[in-house]
């Protein structure tokens, strides 16, 4: 094989490989978007403390996307260490999630939700993009719900994955039935009983900053649920 031969040869082989990398590239948007097109076309009803010796910060993100500080110095921002929870505990903790949502959701008469893989996988990234940035603020996640939760103690950090949607759920006490529709203070409620929502993802991680503790949770629905003038036939009262 002569040097020409030799040069067009290795010029096919790098582009072939450039090309399968534009190939996988495009199979994985596709199938985003093939799972988006999925929920969107498949929702009828479519359109977001109390100190101790042992300090403990629980707050809560639903709704319009907003971006709140949670006040750690820069320099700290990398001590992260174990900032993915155990396979093993991260499976009982989404079940755990899953059967808080589902026990609720019984109390409204609404359907029972069920685990969702690919949910689950964006909730978990977006998770941990969070604890490893030390950021609390909504994604731009198209097609799907959210809420977040945010606890942080210097003691000893619950893991228990009914903890964050009994804290959403709780906002139950603000909402009115009167006059149904979106508010910031109870928006993590509606979508946890939002009848048209029947898939669940759940993500959670950790980071410690200094004597802090922090465990992020991420919860994805589907269908999504906190559409304007859709409130009173998907948030019904108790039953």
């Amino acid at each position: 094989m002569n040097s020409a031969s030799f040069v067009v040869l290795l010029m096919f082989v790098c582009s072939s490989l450039i090309n399968a990398g534009r190939l996988e590239q495009q199979l994985k948007l596709w199938k985003r978007n093939q799972y988006q097109s999925e929920l969107a076309s498949s929702s009828e009803i479519e359109d977001d403390s109390n100190p101790s010796n042992d300090q403990q910060q629980d707050v809560n993100l639903s709704g319009l996307p907003q971006i709140r500080g949670l006040g750690w110095d820069e320099s700290t921002e990398n001590e992260m260490d174990e900032r993915s929870i155990e396979k093993r505990d991260l499976n009982s903790f989404r079940q755990q999630a899953l059967d808080a949502h589902n026990l609720y959701r019984r109390k409204h008469c609404v359907q029972q939700m069920t685990l969702d893989s690919y949910l689950n996988s964006v909730a978990q990234e977006y998770a941990e993009y969070l604890a490893q940035n030390n950021l609390f603020q909504h994604s731009n996640h198209q097609g799907m719900g959210e809420n977040l939760y945010m606890t942080s103690t210097t003691g000893q950090l619950s893991q228990n994955g009914a903890d964050a949607v009994t804290s959403w759920y709780n906002e139950i006490h603000l909402y009115n039935y009167d006059k149904p529709g979106f508010s910031m203070s109870t928006g993590h409620f509606t979508q946890v009983v939002w009848r048209a929502s029947n898939r669940l993802g759940v993500g959670a991680a950790i980071a410690n900053n200094g004597a802090w503790k922090k465990l992020y949770v991420v919860a994805n629905y589907a269908p999504s649920g906190n559409y304007l003038g859709q409130f009173q036939q998907n948030v019904p009262r108790l039953c």
